[in-house]
């Protein structure tokens, strides 16, 4: 749960503070993650009470998802930031509100009328709102693509009760697209009623991965230059490896348009899309194995073109299917990424 009571006027390059997952890595701020968070903000702004942005897996919705409740410097509004798990919400409005006493840290209690529920839930939030001191909740939902849709109604009872009380709760729905293996399946069919609609999906957006050479310039910068390798630890990871080629011109991020290139090539050479995007996964991958194990080569000085293929090669980059999110292993490769 993270707390925001200042209004921040730049929310630009240069105020990004290093913020850390769960698993203690760096979380590096993409270009897309920049315009989701721009989104948000207008989507506030306009008076709406939730937005939805849709991707392929591994395009870092979970990072965003940390991201946002972990740090609220992006924000202007005050506001408190809490995640949510959907495993099993169920339709019914106690099993909804159910799971919404859980997400809020708190154990469900069994054999409670409907309106108990309800007025568990809203006093919870009320008393979140009220011990920080702001009006606004931000509630953030992974996986939401699990959710039923009749029990979207239901986030409408808790913007209502809310409303009732001077407090009001804006939802993230992240979702992710054809999360199923079946290429034919509709991205995000969402039958809800108009007021669902209107009220928490008017703004409705997808979520994009690296799309470009200058994406993945601006993401190897940032590892280079700003993200932390570990809290306190006052280096990044590449600087922290190999400290002597940053006293010189040497930058990862200025392969980032030959590294592009390269990887363009070997994924139309196997079949797949020439103009798609990129799974951050894969791009961290490919930025982790060249701190490690390119850049810290005795006598390196520069990235060769057998470099690039051997990061891509390592990161499974070829292998992802951006259409279906499947993977097509494939034969060993033998010790190219060794």
């Amino acid at each position: 749960m993270n707390v925001n009571h200042e209004v921040n006027l730049d929310p630009g390059l240069g105020t990004f503070k290093t913020v850390f997952s769960e698993r203690g890595e760096p979380i590096i701020e993409t270009v897309a993650m920049e315009e989701a968070l721009t989104k948000i903000v207008l989507a506030i702004e306009k008076g709406y009470r939730g937005i939805g942005l849709h991707s392929q897996t591994r395009f870092g919705k979970t990072f965003l998802s940390q991201y946002i409740c972990k740090n609220l410097d992006w924000c202007p509004f005050s506001c408190v930031a809490v995640s949510a798990i959907v495993r099993a919400i169920g339709i019914t409005e106690s099993a909804f509100m159910d799971w919404t006493i859980a997400q809020l840290g708190q154990r469900p209690i069994a054999r409670q009328s409907a309106q108990n529920r309800i007025d568990r839930v809203i006093n919870t939030i009320e008393m979140i709102l009220n011990n920080a001191n702001v009006d606004r909740l931000l509630l953030v939902i992974d996986d939401a693509n699990l959710i039923e849709t009749a029990a979207l109604q239901h986030f409408a009872t808790l913007d209502n009760e809310l409303e009732k009380r001077g407090k009001t709760i804006f939802v993230i729905f992240l979702f992710q697209d054809n999360h199923t293996s079946d290429k034919q399946e509709a991205i995000n069919k969402l039958h809800a009623p108009p007021q669902i609609r209107g009220r928490f999906f008017t703004q409705f957006h997808q979520f994009h991965g690296i799309r470009s050479a200058k994406d993945l310039g601006v993401f190897l910068e940032r590892f280079e230059d700003d993200a932390e390798m570990a809290p306190g630890a006052g280096a990044t990871l590449p600087r922290s490896l190999a400290p002597h080629l940053y006293d010189g011109a040497f930058r990862i991020a200025k392969c980032s348009q030959r590294l592009w290139d390269c990887g363009v090539q070997q994924r139309a050479a196997a079949g797949r899309k020439e103009f798609d995007e990129w799974p951050l996964q894969a791009v961290s991958v490919m930025a982790h194995y060249i701190a490690r194990r390119i850049i810290t080569r005795p006598g390196f000085t520069e990235m060769t073109d057998r470099d690039l293929k051997m990061a891509i090669g390592y990161s499974d980059l070829v292998e992802y299917d951006s259409a279906c999110a499947e993977l097509n292993f494939t034969p060993d490769r033998g010790n190219l990424a060794a």
